[in-house]
Order: structure tokens, then C-alpha cells, then sequence
């Protein structure tokens, strides 16, 4: 969360790590996730795995640092961040550490309610398999937004 927290503090400009800053940090999180969308990899190839397949030593954390990154950028900045936490928050606990689907349904409503839009195209793209239970959510959660916003 280093990326985007600079941004809400008076005085900071720009984070460093390893004595990179925000921009060429960001460039190469999403180095990985294009890597994954670009190759001809599957969901258990790319976020079921410590390290991913393309590039040696690199986490599965730098996948989703990418994810969070691109999300930031194209759905609402530091805004989008705090409302996903918000809405992840609301969730119940999942089945237990091997519950893949129910996280990545859980994810998936979480950000689209965020980003205030179906993110269904975003996350098939990524190969994430999404129950019709998480659609249909995702559907009545944006209706409710809008009513409650006319």
C-alpha cells in the first residue's frame, strides 16, 4: 500500500523503494500482470503459486501489487482503495485458506462496488472464473448505488 499512501500525506511527493519511485515501481508491478495477460497462463499458473512462472524470483505479491496498481489507475485512484477495503471488509470470512473461488468472487464484487461498475470483463481477461451468484451480486449492489444516488 506504499505506492499510494505518499499521495495522502501533506509533504510527500513520491515513495522510494530500492531507490526507485512511484512511477518506475509501478511500471514494473505492471511489467508482471501484462506478462500474465500477454502469455498463455491460467488462473492456478499465475495466483495459486509462490512465484510466478515468467520471470524467476518474483512473487505472486508483485501479481497483485499489478492488479492493485492498474485498479487504482483506471477506476478511481486513492478513492477506489479506500471504498475496495471497505467493501472487502464487509464480506464474511471465507471457507478456509484453500477457498479460491470464494476469494476471487469476493474480490471481484468488492471491486466492482468500488469502482461503482461491473468489473466482470476486467477479471474474465485475468482468467479469473467467477460464480453467477458473484455476477447477480455485483448487478444488485450497483443498482442499489444508483438509487441511492439519484
Amino acid at each position: 500500500m506504499s505506492i499510494f499512501l505518499p499521495s495522502e500525506i501533506d509533504g510527500i511527493t513520491d515513495m522510494s523503494y530500492f531507490g526507485s519511485g512511484r512511477k518506475p515501481f509501478s511500471d514494473g508491478m505492471e511489467a508482471n500482470l501484462t506478462a500474465y495477460l500477454e502469455g498463455d497462463y491460467t488462473w492456478e499458473q499465475g495466483w495459486r503459486i509462490n512465484l510466478v512462472p515468467w520471470k524467476e524470483r518474483t512473487s505472486l505479491n508483485d501479481l497483485m501489487t499489478a492488479l492493485l496498481i492498474r485498479l487504482h489507475r483506471d477506476h478511481g485512484g486513492n478513492t477506489f482503495i479506500k471504498n475496495l477495503y471497505r467493501e472487502i471488509s464487509k464480506f464474511p470470512k471465507l471457507k478456509g485458506r484453500d477457498d479460491h473461488q470464494g476469494a476471487r468472487d469476493h474480490f471481484y464484487m468488492a471491486a466492482s462496488t468500488a469502482a461503482g461498475n461491473d468489473l466482470r470483463e476486467f477479471f474474465t481477461e485475468l482468467r479469473w472464473n467467477l460464480r453467477e451468484e458473484a455476477i447477480g451480486q455485483v448487478g444488485t449492489s450497483l443498482a442499489k448505488q444508483a438509487t441511492s444516488t439519484e
